[in-house]
């Protein structure tokens, strides 16, 4: 009797661990991710706090690093959209995923890849105030 019990307790065990297993749902990549941080030649400004004059694409003035500067939108059906301070810059896109990379492909063109590390996606580019690495955060 006793070897049966466990016998069943075990099953019971396993039926629930698989269960459990199979009610697990991996959080979409799919959502609003708004500007975090960024890396300038090393120096790393997140929101909130002021870049300096000409640090940051040519900006004529120190400039306080808002969320709201950079955003991107990743469809369910696969498209994107870019914003720049709630404005509209580019809604003629589309998105991929393998693995850990984040695919953006222009419709006129060209692609970029971004990192994807939990809720965060990290994009490195080239400016003509050097390398740049933008984070922005889901929210």
């Amino acid at each position: 009797m006793k070897k049966l019990l466990t016998i069943l307790l075990a099953a019971l065990l396993c039926v629930c661990c698989v269960s459990m297993v199979a009610c697990k749902e991996e959080a979409g990549v799919e959502g609003t991710y708004k500007m975090y941080s960024v890396t300038i030649s090393g120096t790393t400004y997140e929101v909130g706090d002021t870049i300096p004059a000409g640090a940051f694409m040519g900006n004529p003035v120190d400039m306080v690093l808002a969320a709201e500067y950079m955003s991107l939108e990743l469809n369910k059906d696969g498209t994107a959209v870019s914003k720049m301070n709630g404005e509209v810059m580019n809604n003629e896109m589309t998105w991929s995923k393998s693995g850990n990379t984040i695919t953006i492909t222009y419709n006129g063109g060209g692609s970029d890849e971004a990192t994807l590390n939990g809720n965060e996606l990290s994009m490195v580019t080239n400016s003509p105030a050097g390398e740049m690495t933008y984070v922005l955060k889901k929210a």
